[in-house]
């Protein structure tokens, strides 16, 4: 068998046997000899005995030493991979292991987020040896049997992801799993830049490969139609997959750090590391749709790559650099009796009309003329499974739709190690790393579910960053839930702020587009961890009639209250008349600022007569009376306007 997949395999289960050996309580040291006992009825002795070889101290007995250079590269690539968290001399002082392995979130101290009882681990081991069985047993190539349990094992309910690398905490915050997947790529790495090399990790140079997507907020928004939304949307996962697949070609799934939200991360080594990266420029440009792609790289030494905060923090003003560098080419020149695409607005547009979204101009209605690369962007929005505004804007009381962007405050310092350091006295070591951004990855994609599952859709959702379109007020409402959940997923580590704008579904998107973004911008001004939004009901608002609105960020707890306030109301039997005088209240405040002061008097003498008649609760009554004089009175009422059927018509 060839010599690097031998290698791949044993560094990538390298710790398989630590799930069999805390099952038995055994002897922290031993977890080695499972590993052989696992893999030798799965694979071949030669495999078995290259995985259990990986440690060389004086804890281990000399039977477990590396003796083979294959196996002293493992060796050397879980050191590198664990970084400063080697925890042999404190797990000397506890040789067994306790009943119950904890895997603790690896934004915390060790808070607990699984606790592993011996049954637990031992049905793990059962269900992990008979999957590598079954796979490798109905496979004909080694290597496509690689690749397939390799995916089986980084989903999110494998055994291998349940428990972690060690049982210490605060080090046991990222599985067996992201452990020994860096503990492959590293392997791999060294494999391929010429072998063993001795114990001194200096000695060994490793390239981080980062891949960046140009633009990617103008490239989603350059049209304002939604299928052009969803297709460059689709456009970017596309391209993104066809580079990240380049890689995994050339060096393995294994090498892939991170990918998703615009970009990707990659290990890599050096002496290939202008092939690759150029291989997945092209393949990622190639992809269409006017697509470019920044790549970039780092290389450091193998003591550097255990701190892994401090590579990142390279790669990331490596690829700044290389991104105000580079030079864009202009597209090929247009006659003047040529039409240019109604879209882009830079190509020259082809001959066939798309009628299915005609254009207005000079009074006349005109199809789009798109050029080829907008053609094939809406085309393949078009065949994506239908967004429809009118859908979801028929599920709201009032026909509107809510354009939601949320995005993670923060994620730069928190990805880089420096918050890590700083707060919780953490390295960011590669494994470490490899469990946040899956972390991250696997927030944005249960958000998606989340938007989905309160009849919205997801335009685009990467890494931090969500774009969506939801039914009005359920999208209002599903905003700081979302916001609860990534600060919960993330153990309150990171926050998210948010924007979003509230439309008629028959009122032109990109009023929506254009003002979303600037209300995120506004949220994250004032502070982050807030939201900001802007009603605007009317049929054919225009941008200026929306920023003549001065709306105020909201801390996301005060906009919960809020919407508890108002959801309140909405149980309460509140005349119709009274209802359309809150309403007209809110409309004179928004118009004429200057008679702020009137008319927070008439809303309370609104609020006090309809608590003494006995319409609105005491209770209810003083927490709208601390709203009105806190301003927040106008969002209590527009939002109870929202969430009632009938009474007003706000369209």
């Amino acid at each position: 068998m060839d010599s690097l997949l031998v290698l791949r395999i044993g560094s990538l289960l390298h710790d398989i046997g630590k799930i069999r050996c805390w099952s038995l309580r055994d002897r922290w040291t031993e977890h080695v000899r499972y590993t052989y006992e696992m893999l030798v009825d799965i694979f071949s002795e030669y495999i078995a005995s290259t995985a259990m070889r990986h440690h060389s101290s004086r804890y281990y007995s000399v039977e477990y030493h590396p003796k083979t250079d294959i196996e002293r590269i493992i060796c050397i690539s879980d050191s590198i991979a664990s970084g400063a968290d080697r925890p042999e001399e404190d797990q000397a002082k506890l040789p067994r292991p306790p009943s119950e392995i904890e895997l603790s979130h690896p934004l915390t101290r060790g808070k607990p987020i699984r606790t592993l009882k011996g049954d637990y681990l031992r049905r793990f081991d059962e269900e992990l040896c008979k999957m590598l069985r079954e796979i490798v047993d109905g496979t004909k190539s080694m290597d496509l049997a690689y690749r397939k349990f390799f995916d089986k094992l980084s989903e999110e309910r494998s055994p291998m992801m349940q428990v972690p690398a060690y049982t210490n905490p605060p080090i046991n915050d990222h599985s067996i799993f992201d452990h020994g997947k860096l503990t492959a790529a590293i392997a791999t790495c060294i494999y391929l830049s010429g072998g063993y090399k001795g114990e001194r990790l200096e000695d060994y140079r490793f390239s981080l490969l980062s891949g960046d997507v140009d633009g990617i907020q103008s490239f989603i928004n350059a049209s304002r139609r939604l299928p052009d939304l969803v297709g460059g949307s689709r456009l970017i996962n596309v391209a993104l997959e066809n580079a990240v697949r380049v890689v995994e070609e050339m060096l393995g799934p294994e090498c892939i750090v991170y990918k998703g939200g615009g970009g990707f991360l990659a290990l890599t080594p050096p002496s290939l590391v202008d092939e690759i990266g150029g291989k997945a420029r092209d393949a990622f440009e190639e992809s269409g749709g006017g697509l470019t792609i920044t790549i970039s790289y780092v290389t450091v030494n193998g003591s550097e790559l255990g701190f892994f905060g401090d590579v990142w923090r390279k790669a990331i003003q490596n690829m700044r650099r290389a991104k105000s560098e580079r030079r864009y080419r202009l597209g090929a020149s247009i006659a003047p009796d040529e039409h240019v695409c109604d879209v882009c607005g830079l190509r020259r547009a082809t001959a066939t009309p798309d009628w299915d979204y005609p254009t207005p101009l000079e009074a006349r209605i005109q199809p789009d003329y798109l050029c080829d690369v907008c053609f094939k962007r809406r085309d393949l929005g078009k065949s994506s499974e239908g967004i429809s505004i009118d859908e979801i804007g028929g599920k709201d009381p009032y026909h509107l739709v809510c354009i939601l962007k949320i995005d993670g405050d923060k994620i730069g310092r928190l990805l880089d190690g420096s918050r890590i350091k700083e707060e919780l006295g953490k390295n960011m070591s590669p494994s470490r790393l490899s469990a946040i951004s899956r972390l991250i990855h696997e927030t944005s994609e249960y958000l998606k579910e989340f938007v989905e599952k309160h009849g919205g859709r997801c335009i685009y959702a990467g890494g931090d960053d969500i774009l969506a379109i939801l039914p009005g007020i359920e999208g209002l409402k599903a905003a700081p839930e979302m916001s609860r959940i990534f600060e919960e997923r993330l153990a309150g580590f990171s926050t998210v702020s948010g924007g979003a704008v509230l439309i008629h579904r028959k009122s032109p998107l990109s009023v929506a587009l254009e003002w979303v973004r600037e209300l995120l911008e506004k949220a994250k001004d004032a502070g982050r961890n807030r939201f900001c939004y802007v009603l605007t009901p009317r049929i054919g608002v225009t941008p200026s009639e929306i920023a003549e609105v001065e709306r105020i960020p909201i801390e996301w707890g005060v906009f919960r209250e809020i919407l508890r306030i108002a959801d309140e109301l909405v149980t309460l039997n509140i005349p119709p008349s009274q209802l359309r005088m809150m309403y007209s209240l809110i409309t004179e405040l928004r118009r004429h600022p200057e008679k702020r002061g009137k008319a927070v008097d008439e809303a309370l003498y609104i609020v006090k007569r309809q608590v003494s008649r006995g319409v609105i609760p005491f209770e209810v009554g003083v927490q709208l009376i601390d709203s009105i004089k806190n301003s927040l009175f106008e969002y209590i009422v527009e939002l109870f306007m929202l969430s009632r059927r009938g009474g007003i018509q706000v369209e």
